[in-house]
């Protein structure tokens, strides 16, 4: 009996089953997928840097609220189980802000921290080595501690450390309940948070900086305060004692010295009395000098104190002035080394008033015919003016010329108040800077200094 063949479907009948994945369709939805995927992240990401940021703008004082704010973020978007932060001070580690850490972690924590930094727990690796550091495997990793590992339940972790100018100042770790590698979107993510620990760092830093600026500048301000209304005070008393000496005094002088004119017409011709008159006569005016040379001392201090500085070329000055004593004083000659210009913040009055009373001096003790020479340079941040003659020696302490009515020339009679170097010392003090005078090195003259402080 002949065996009946299957009838076969002819070919052309057949339709293949196709596959969804392999279709065109398919690839750009999974596509779109990822992209749309990547791009939350990425939003995620950028959202919790700007928070962050936020956060250090609102806490310019405060790093805590920082760092609990990056140990929060940086557990949420890396989808860890917990997140320690910690400070590094060059010596101890010590923890500064966690997230999720289980009651007997954290009583972990405090009996550890603060703590020298070592490769048994990652954040001491990762200052020891200043380098990021991930353990996939806490069990498998010979120099972690296995008890430390279980008792925060923690098999895997990463640290990124904190760095300031290449130096480990802190670190951000994370870690997870099961073993498991990890992303460099999460390494970068982690030193991203890292470099807003140190701008929140560096902000505070800086804060606290401009904080105490601002209170030396308040305690500043005080003192010049109390300083101004002092030197008030003081001008008002000296400005008083100099009226009070010359109206108050001079009435019972001109008496004084009126009487004695009586006595001696009455004596005219008693030549006994003449001797004392003339002693009583001398005597009233040496009061009368006396008390003079004290109103122009307070007559100077007033003066000197009142001066408002500005800038000045203090070279055009001097050249001006040296030129003046070249037409005033024929018999002595006057050589200026001078700079082209030279500026300071004085008073031109004051400056004026210090250079000529030097001027005078040192032409006036020069010998006939010789030169004074007076030299100007800068060094130092300073202006020194330099004055010095051709004639006799300071006899004494130099230094004891700048006090009130000294002079070699001045006495009780004298017309010379012995207030012109005095002048010349307060005129340098009251500007910042000093006055000098001594006998030249080679015992040819005597030279006097005038430093000023030059203005930037």
């Amino acid at each position: 009996m002949e065996k009946r063949r299957k009838k076969r479907t002819p070919a052309v009948a057949r339709r293949p089953r196709r596959s969804r994945s392999r279709g065109p369709a398919s690839k750009q939805k999974k596509t779109i997928a990822r992209v749309a995927r990547e791009l939350d992240e990425a939003l995620a990401r950028q959202t919790a840097t700007s928070d962050i940021l936020h956060v250090i703008s609102g806490s310019p004082d405060d790093l805590q609220p920082v760092f609990s704010s990056i140990a929060r973020t940086a557990m949420q978007l890396c989808n860890g189980s917990l997140s320690v932060v910690t400070r590094y001070d060059g010596e101890f580690l010590d923890v500064v802000a966690h997230a999720h850490v289980a009651p007997e972690g954290l009583g972990l924590l405090r009996s550890l921290f603060p703590m020298r930094p070592t490769a048994g727990t990652i954040n001491g690796r990762a200052i020891v080595e200043a380098a990021v550091v991930d353990i996939e495997d806490t069990h498998q990793d010979p120099e972690y501690p296995r008890p430390f590992a279980e008792r925060l339940n923690m098999r895997s972790a990463i640290a990124v450390p904190i760095l300031r100018d290449r130096q480990p100042i802190g670190t951000i770790a994370v870690g997870w309940f099961a073993p498991r590698a990890y992303t460099s979107k999460e390494i970068a993510l982690l030193q991203t948070f890292a470099d807003q620990a140190v701008i929140a760092i560096e902000s505070v830093r800086l804060f606290d900086e401009i904080k105490e600026k601002n209170r030396e500048l308040a305690r500043d301000r005080e003192a010049l305060s109390r300083q101004h209304q002092a030197d008030r005070r003081h001008l008002e008393w000296l400005q008083r004692l100099a009226g009070f000496l010359r109206h108050e005094v001079r009435q019972p002088i001109a008496q004084i010295t009126s009487s004695i004119e009586l006595i001696q017409l009455a004596s005219y011709e008693d030549d006994r009395l003449k001797p004392y008159i003339s002693s009583a006569t001398k005597a009233a005016q040496d009061v009368w000098n006396l008390v003079e040379r004290v109103s122009r001392a307070t007559d100077v201090e007033t003066f000197v104190r009142q001066g408002a500085p500005q800038r000045l070329d203090v070279a055009n000055l001097l050249g001006d002035m040296v030129e003046g004593c070249r037409r005033t004083y024929s018999g002595i000659g006057f050589d200026f080394d001078r700079f082209d210009a030279c500026h300071v913040n004085a008073d031109p009055m004051l400056i004026t008033e210090a250079l000529g009373n030097l001027l005078v001096n040192a032409a006036s003790f020069a010998h006939e015919e010789s030169t004074v020479s007076v030299h100007l340079n800068e060094t130092g941040g300073q202006a020194v003016i330099r004055v010095a003659n051709q004639g006799p020696l300071i006899d004494g302490e130099p230094e004891a010329l700048f006090e009130p009515f000294a002079s070699t020339r001045s006495g009780p009679a004298s017309e010379h108040q012995g207030l012109g170097l005095y002048l010349v010392r307060l005129v340098a003090e009251h500007h910042g800077g000093r006055a000098t005078i001594a006998n030249l090195a080679d015992k040819s003259g005597v030279e006097a200094q005038i430093i000023l402080p030059l203005q930037p």
